[in-house]
């Protein structure tokens, strides 16, 4: 076998679309499989935690794991950051906590999670960013394109005529004693 080299071309297209770096390798079916627990992550992280489980303001250091995932995260954030969140009277752009009952005013377009749901959100988008990271990482040193079926194997073949270890299982007879 031989060691593999690095592909810098495939990490970046690794980094701009999950998956898009196995496609970029010849790896279709690879790329489906990462695409899609990559994506399903992100959108299970929204569902549960809401759009706000992405949030470069209020949660950078998540953020920063969670950008791995490329751009559909930092999409995601820029419609929180722009379209979503309030400003205060202070002029801090906050995401809007839910109104207390009787409260006058309108009612905000979008409120924040509460209690731990937002967190498990946050997490599963961060994971998405990690499973990302080692997706590029594994692209960035691959062997390459698979070769034709008509290519020689470069596998190692066990040569018929070399010693190796053998396992013998006993004979099963009735010799018990």
């Amino acid at each position: 076998m031989t060691e593999p080299r690095f592909q810098p071309l495939a990490a970046i297209l690794a980094l701009i679309l999950p998956g898009l770096g196995y496609v970029a390798l010849g790896e279709v079916r690879r790329a489906l499989y990462i695409a899609i627990g990559i994506f399903g992550l992100i959108f299970g992280g929204v569902l549960i935690g809401g759009i706000d489980a992405i949030d470069r303001k209020e949660d950078p250091l998540w953020f920063g794991v969670q950008a791995l995932a490329g751009p559909v995260v930092i999409g995601l954030d820029w419609v929180h950051q722009s379209q979503l969140k309030i400003t205060t009277a202070t002029g801090q752009q906050r995401t809007p906590l839910p109104a207390r009952p009787g409260a006058d005013g309108p009612a905000p377009t979008y409120r924040k999670s509460l209690a731990r749901v937002n967190d498990v959100g946050m997490l599963y988008v961060a994971l998405a960013g990690m499973l990302n990271l080692i997706a590029i990482v594994d692209c960035a040193w691959r062997e390459g394109a698979p070769r034709s079926p008509d290519a020689p194997d470069r596998r190692r073949s066990r040569d018929p005529h070399k010693p190796g270890v053998r396992i013998r299982r006993a004979a099963s007879g009735g010799d018990t004693a």
